[in-house]
Order: structure tokens, then C-alpha cells, then sequence
């Protein structure tokens, strides 16, 4: 999507997911150096190249303001190894479900919407007007899928819900997953 061509209220018009990719094939997904929305699924049929769609069994929505590629290591850092400093909330709730599920990577799919940005200043992009721009659009549409999900099944996605607990907080909080 060329934040230029679109306004905001076409957002849904112009940014799409991509068809659904296995989490251990993450890396090579296309778009992996852009910022913008992904989604996770947890599936027990295969889903690779399937299109994306709303469907109730998406556990997690986010978003990245510098690269897929970044976020989403550091949901599988956070996964992998649970016992470590967190670096991603939804991975930490994730883990409360998952924690030591070695087939949960076989069964995690992925697919992102990227939303690429048009700077105009090369050097420093914290000082480009379209830096701010498209990080409120990421947001928003973040926002606007978790929203979606919720106008159609009638609850968050499980992992985007911060009343499910945090595996990192379980032990020393007494709080449940």
C-alpha cells in the first residue's frame, strides 16, 4: 500500500493480508523488511497459500513500525524460549496456552499487511512528517482488524485479550493462564 494514493477511510480497500504462510517459513515472506499488520492463526489443517479471511480461530493481531522481520523474532525468541526477559506481550500470553507445545510450531500461521512508507527526508526518517503518518495508520488499522473480529465473533482474539494472563507472570503474581 502507497501511503500517499489512500486515505484513511480506504484503508480497507487498499491493504491486504497476504495468503497464510507457515511460521517457520516467516522470514521469507516477501514482505518482511515493512512495517505493518500481521495476524496468527493456530491451525490443524494446513493453511500455506490459503487466502487470509476473518476466521474465529485467528488468536492474535499486532503490529510493527519498523519491520515484520524484527516483531515477529521477537515473538518466536519469546515462544521459543519462555523462561527468558519477554520481548513480545502477545508471546507471553501466547505461552500460557502453548508452554512447551513442541507441535504449536507446526500448527502457527502468519500472515501480514504491509504498509510501506513513502519518506521523503533519506537521512534521519524521525524528522519525516510520513514517519508519524504511517505509524498512526499501522495503528489504525490494527485497531480496526481487532475491532472487525470482535463485530463479527463477539470477543477479542485471545491473544490480543490482556485479561488472559502473561507466562512470564504466573509464578511470582500468582496469576493464572
Amino acid at each position: 500500500m502507497n501511503l500517499n494514493k489512500y486515505p484513511i477511510q480506504d484503508i480497507d480497500k487498499t491493504c491486504e493480508f497476504s495468503a497464510w504462510n507457515k511460521w517457520k517459513l516467516r522470514n521469507e515472506l516477501e514482505e518482511i523488511i515493512h512495517p505493518g499488520v500481521y495476524c496468527l492463526i493456530v491451525a490443524d489443517s494446513d493453511l500455506t497459500d490459503k487466502p487470509y479471511k476473518l476466521d474465529c480461530n485467528i488468536c492474535y493481531y499486532g503490529k510493527t513500525t519498523t519491520s515484520f522481520k524484527s516483531r515477529l523474532n521477537a515473538f518466536n525468541s519469546t515462544i521459543k524460549y519462555p523462561d527468558k526477559n519477554p520481548k513480545h506481550g502477545g508471546a507471553d500470553r501466547f505461552n500460557c496456552k502453548y508452554y512447551n507445545d513442541e507441535n504449536i510450531f507446526n500448527k502457527l500461521y502468519v500472515s501480514i499487511c504491509a504498509i510501506k512508507p513513502h519518506f521523503v527526508n533519506d537521512g534521519n526518517k524521525k524528522m519525516d512528517p510520513e514517519y508519524y503518518i504511517t505509524n498512526g495508520i499501522i495503528g489504525y488499522y490494527e485497531l480496526k482488524c481487532i475491532s472487525d473480529y470482535l463485530k463479527k465473533y463477539n470477543k477479542l482474539p485471545k491473544f490480543n485479550n490482556h485479561e488472559s494472563g502473561k507466562y512470564s507472570k504466573k509464578n511470582y503474581l500468582n496469576q493464572k493462564c
